[in-house]
């Protein structure tokens, strides 16, 4: 899945070339269909073809050389016509880049400046990095997910047996020590397994937490002590991107695993994004640090004061060609874009025109 930082390097790296981007949903789920994406690719492509009939000689050559290449490679072997999307890029030269996505996108092309950017919004704000930890008194278990279907299992740790912590406990032999028996050794026992799940829980965070980063979530499944003993060790600084799947069986399938975390983490994201674009909308209408709509943004913009932009799934569908400018610009000033959607996208769009900003410094006061 590609990140916001493979966006970024995507608009650097092809920002003084003129490239044909191409993005296609292959919709190839049976082997036997394999040629079923040549018709989305031509009805993608003949937008381009048309576009620079009419154009010089040798920009219309180019167009046509870089359709060429972008055709050949979708045609071998291996290309990866059962992913949820294709995004290749080319130039009259040669093809420069042809990846999988994990989210669909609408079949388009386009021959312009740069590579075309605003359909994959939808897939790096998805590719936040996701952890799911699960865990129960005696083992735990790491993967990390990639939305919307991939678990991958990174390592299996597993807490002390019973009789090494008897042998914590007592004597070498095994045996508790004179003075340690019944109901007292019961609870001696039961401190010394607990601390050893804890210990463990605690050693597995560190990889966990090292996965996150800064913007990434962890899930936790498990029985509800198990999850709430490994949850009461994520610090402070992560607790609010930790999401507690309590019900989520521990001998449950990759599959449920993924769909449980999937669930979750977008629930918890819309809850988070509604309050935010409220308390962006508040602030932009208060002269605060944030913009609201598409005039006032673009201006912040232009004078380089957005930390983060935010954008509704229906304004990047509704308006292409404006949100990869937006997008640009953004990029080019260091900010973050980031799609919202569900509840936080039509407050979005009720109130500011599908887009607002963060800024780095508060409006500035109109003269008078």
């Amino acid at each position: 899945m590609l990140t916001e930082r493979d966006l970024k390097q995507l608009a650097k790296a092809f920002a003084d070339r003129r490239v044909l981007t191409v993005y296609l949903h292959p919709a190839v789920d049976n082997p036997a269909d394999r040629h079923r994406w040549e018709a989305e690719f031509e009805q993608a492509v003949r937008v381009v073809l048309d576009a620079t009939a009419t154009a010089p000689h040798a920009e219309r050559e180019a167009a046509r050389a870089a359709v060429e290449s972008v055709r050949r490679a979708l045609a071998q072997p291996d290309a990866p016509l059962d992913a949820a999307g294709i995004l290749a890029v080319a130039d009259e030269r040669r093809l420069a880049y042809c990846v999988p996505l994990e989210t669909r996108v609408p079949s388009v092309a386009a021959w312009q400046q740069g590579v075309l950017l605003a359909p994959l919004l939808g897939e790096v704000t998805a590719a936040l990095p996701t952890v799911l930890l699960m865990v129960d008194e005696r083992t735990a278990r790491l993967y990390r997910v990639t939305l919307p279907r991939q678990l991958e299992h990174l390592q299996t740790r597993t807490a002390l047996q019973p009789s090494e912590v008897e042998r914590h406990l007592g004597s070498s032999k095994g045996r508790f020590h004179t003075g340690t028996r019944g109901g007292t050794a019961a609870d001696a026992l039961d401190r010394q397994q607990r601390a050893a799940r804890d210990r463990l829980f605690a050693d597995v965070l560190v990889p966990a937490l090292d996965l996150m980063g800064t913007q990434g979530w962890l899930a936790i499944g498990g029985p509800p002590r198990a999850v709430a003993a490994a949850r009461a060790l994520v610090p402070d600084t992560a607790e609010d991107r930790v999401i507690a799947l309590d019900g989520l069986d521990t001998h449950a399938t990759s599959h449920e695993m993924v769909q449980a975390v999937a669930t979750a983490l977008l629930a918890r994201i819309g809850e988070r994004d509604a309050a935010l674009m409220l308390g962006l909308l508040d602030a932009a209408s208060a002269r605060g640090r944030a913009a609201a709509g598409l005039v006032a943004t673009r201006a912040m913009l232009e004078r380089e004061d957005v930390a983060d932009l935010f954008l509704s799934d229906a304004f990047v569908a509704r308006h292409p060609t404006e949100t990869d400018d937006l997008l640009h610009h953004a990029f080019r000033q260091g900010a973050h874009v980031h799609e919202v959607h569900g509840t936080a996208a039509a407050t979005l769009d009720a109130r500011a025109e599908g887009i607002v900003a963060r800024l780095r410094y508060a409006m500035p006061t109109p003269l008078r």
